[in-house]
């Protein structure tokens, strides 16, 4: 029987949701991680927690990133590992795994050639990572997953110590009611994992702690969200987790620690420093200069009413979160008081999410799962589960496929790459503008061996079309050398550029496609994988254990539900109609706004996104900020993008109030700032 992680949400879990939603208390906000109080007061209690009853000698500063899922947290962790190893030179990496969980993770296939994550070595025993350790020269970093009940690693971490190895404890399965194996240890591991049983498996979460000088690669502040998660540090998960930790005996215990968190909800000015402590101080340096350092207070619809350090409170249209996790808006008011929408315990919502996604979109088969980029991953291994030995992936530069180093096989970019791999070596990526791409692309695909063809029709990161020539030859020679072909709809689904989906009116028809953005009603976390009946049928003759097993691990029958309530408000056709006008109104605004200001060169775009090309790069950073403090817009950097469900009014007045922030009254003085803040832009970016 497969395994499925999440257990039945409870009446504590649905009131935290309920009441969240009631008081306009935003679950999801920028698609980063947003300063939010709770987020560092759960980072604050983890750091105290691994360093309980520890002298100031042996404590060491933790810093902690949350995510979604244990995977997540795992590939998040050996990224940062991997970039600690570009500047020691170092790149061996053991792990100590006798659960297999990790094995499945890497090398789903069993086949050595066809490894996801290569460079891990895998050992089942203390004896054999001993020897690894004391023989190898090369040694970046020791994980040891732990298997319950109690084995002494403190040999180990000595052992790291004294080589400057770094060292990783995972304990997904951590319970909170027993003693914490770690302070048993006389040397604490650099990295920490803790999982989903701090929900009580009941929400998407996961964590890794880094102690402070592993962490120092990633608290620049250009580097500070090179690792990012739409859902990362979301209030409903850290709400849940915190709520766990203080049902705890230890936490009951410790006064001091108590008052100290509750001491970090008292201003905003006590939550930034904290943050900046805790989690990264990197991110509060950027977002001060972007106007993000604040704390949302409220958030319906698109409008978001914030908190500066100073205490002053801004109400903003939000043209952020839209784009991210807030597809819907915030705080949807339908979400528990329509008859139609409530949740019932036994309710296989699962089953009808199959159903309707079916119904709608003509894929007979759904993968769950909880984040996009876990969502690519499933729609890789199928791929290549379905393709008859072959495992090679075809896809475009600058298409963005996750930041997992997984989903980082579909993202086309060398830098990231390089910094984190060694990476799966079969993918080749194409440049879709570059004269030659059409040949180049016929050449790739007569070798025969491709498995997948996968992109973001509109790539996201530049809003740039995929050509229609290069649609065209994809299309033409799919029967002949029998690939698959596969597009990310996570941010253009659901009505985002006015159709149900980026393809209905391209020359391409998917194999298989990922949904997650539009599936979460801004209320809980959830992706989809949604294959045709060949590939179910090919990968689950290959390996049906695996298939099995990817079709139950992260299905959450709440998820789901929550996901077809987004889906009924989404596809109703007064809702659709709307969306559609909201999207005329946006491009009508911004061609009236390229053509009125000198300060923006190109604006790319239709539907609810846009980007936004200004005349210096530094006016990006300097018009997020002023929209926030002065012209009443959250926007972010050079982009907009607004929830599916913005009304014609609202758009209105976004449009209005973006044609004020870009009109200079005082041209001579601007030009004067704008060298100030050049050169101080400069200065800071260039800080290391």
């Amino acid at each position: 029987m497969s395994k499925c992680l999440y257990r039945p949400i409870s009446s504590e879990t649905l009131d935290i949701i309920k009441t969240l939603n009631n008081n306009r208390k935003p679950t999801f906000l920028i698609p980063t991680r947003f300063i939010s109080t709770e987020n560092a007061q759960l980072s604050f209690l983890l750091n105290e927690y691994y360093n309980n009853n520890r002298n100031r000698k042996e404590r060491k500063l933790y810093r902690s990133f949350f995510v979604s899922s244990r995977s997540e947290a795992f590939q998040g962790a050996l990224k940062l590992i991997r970039h600690n190893g570009v500047k020691s030179g170092k790149k061996e990496i053991i792990v100590l795994d006798n659960t297999n969980e990790l094995v499945s993770l890497i090398n789903p296939f069993q086949n050595e050639k066809e490894t996801l994550i290569p460079g891990i070595l895998i050992v089942n025993s203390n004896e054999q990572l001993e020897i690894a350790i004391s023989k190898s020269k090369n040694l970046l970093s020791v994980i040891i997953i732990n298997s319950g009940g109690y084995v002494n690693h403190e040999k180990i971490f000595k052992m790291c110590k004294q080589k400057q190895i770094i060292s990783l404890w995972v304990d997904s399965d951590h319970d909170l009611n027993r003693d914490f194996l770690p302070w048993e240890f006389k040397i604490l591991p650099d990295m920490i994992i803790l999982g989903e049983s701090l929900t009580g498996y009941e929400v998407p979460f996961s964590v890794f702690s880094m102690s402070k000088s592993i962490h120092k690669p990633w608290t620049k502040m250009v580097d500070s969200l090179l690792h990012s998660s739409t859902y990362s540090g979301n209030k409903l998960s850290v709400q849940s987790a915190l709520k766990n930790f203080y049902k705890t005996s230890w936490y009951e215990q410790n006064i001091k620690v108590s008052s100290r968190a509750k001491k970090i909800g008292t201003s905003t000015k006590n939550t930034i420093k904290a943050f900046s402590k805790y989690v990264n101080p990197g991110m509060i340096k950027l977002y001060k200069i972007l106007g993000y350092d604040f704390i949302c207070k409220k958030a319906y619809g698109s409008q978001i009413i914030v908190e500066d350090p100073s205490g002053h409170s801004h109400c903003l249209i939000d043209a952020v979160s839209g784009g991210g996790a807030a597809s819907c808006g915030h705080s949807p008011s339908d979400l528990f008081n329509d008859d139609r929408l409530n949740y019932q315990e036994g309710n296989n919502y699962v089953k009808q999410l199959e159903e309707k996604l079916n119904e709608i979109l003509s894929f007979p088969h759904y993968y769950p799962n909880v984040g996009g980029g876990l969502a690519v991953e499933n729609a890789l291994i199928l791929s290549i589960l379905a393709s008859n030995e072959k495992h090679r992936i075809l896809t475009f530069e600058n298409n963005y496929g996750g930041n997992t180093l997984i989903s980082l096989i579909c993202t086309g970019d060398d830098e990231l790459h390089e910094l984190f791999g060694p990476n799966y070596p079969y993918v080749t990526y194409i440049d879709p503008y570059k004269k030659n791409a059409a040949e180049q692309l016929r050449v790739e695909i007569e070798k025969g061996d491709i498995a997948l063809i996968w992109m973001e029709l509109v790539q996201g990161g530049s809003l740039d079309e995929i050509p229609e020539e290069l649609l065209e030859i994809i299309r033409e020679n799919k029967k002949q050398y029998q690939y698959y072909v596969g597009v990310d709809e996570i941010l253009m689904g659901f009505y985002r550029l006015g159709e149900i989906t980026s393809y209905v009116k391209k020359s391409v028809t998917p194999d298989i496609i990922t949904l997650s953005k539009a599936l979460t009603y801004s209320s809980f976390p959830i992706a989809a994988t949604l294959v045709s009946e060949e590939i179910y049928e090919k990968a689950f003759l290959k390996n049906s254990r695996l298939v099995r097993n990817m079709s139950s691990y992260y299905s959450s029958q709440f998820g789901a539900f929550i996901a077809l309530n987004s889906i009924s408000k989404l596809t109703d056709p007064s809702q659709v109609k709307m969306a559609k006008r909201v999207g005329d109104i946006l491009q009508t605004g911004f061609k009236e706004i390229l053509n009125s200001t000198d300060l923006i060169v190109d604006i790319k775009g239709e539907g609810h996104i846009y980007a936004l090309e200004y005349r210096e790069e530094w006016m990006s950073y300097y018009f997020c900020k002023k929209a926030i403090r002065e012209g009443g817009v959250f926007l972010y950097i050079d982009r907009v993008a607004t929830s599916l469900t913005m009304t014609e009014e609202t758009a209105l007045r976004l449009i209005e109030k973006l044609k004020e922030l870009y009109t200079v009254k005082h041209p001579m003085l601007f030009k004067l700032k704008g060298f100030f803040v050049k050169k101080w832009m400069d200065i800071q970016f260039a800080i290391k």
